[in-house]
């Protein structure tokens, strides 16, 4: 374990955003590494899981490495997201996401809301093949209950 990372942080973050897979995985993922991002995030600055997963599944990758790796797919949900529902003003997954080239970008709408008066709104849109997957947007996220916009493994591929 890096000697920066002390034990009680280790498993704090262990026990928020790596949760063990159960039937999701299938029987041969069981009990493997899954994160959640409704609980936490892959933060973008640290690779210290794999550097302290005892059996690498989760892999010891370089911190460069890790920005690469891609482990989710953001979508967003229309019929929940702040500014597409609501008219509302909301940017927080564009602001949150820790890319040099953000995986979130914002498009302006202006037209009529839902009453019909007009309005002016910065509505965000997920940028095809960007994203790494990181989970902060979903995290962050402010809409109630399940997020907006949540990131989910892609189709093929290591879920880290």
């Amino acid at each position: 374990m890096p000697a920066e990372l002390r034990e009680n942080e280790w498993a704090a973050a262990r026990a928020a955003a790596i949760q063990p897979a159960l039937t999701e995985a299938g029987l041969e993922g069981l009990w493997t590494p899954m994160l959640l991002p409704r609980l936490g995030y892959c933060d973008y600055a640290c690779n210290a899981c794999g550097q302290v997963c005892p059996v690498q599944a989760i892999p010891p990758l370089s911190l460069e490495e890790k920005r690469r790796q891609v482990i989710g797919r953001a979508h967003i949900d229309r019929n929940r997201c702040i500014p597409w529902a609501d008219y509302g003003s909301c940017v927080v997954c564009e602001e949150m996401c820790p890319l040099p080239e953000k995986a979130i970008a914002l498009d302006t709408y202006e037209g009529p809301n839902a009453l019909g008066d007009p309005v002016s709104v910065q509505r965000p849109q997920v940028v095809a093949g960007r994203g790494i997957g990181c989970g902060i947007c979903e995290y962050k996220c402010p809409a109630a209950g399940e997020a907006a916009i949540r990131v989910c493994a892609p189709a093929a591929g290591p879920l880290f």
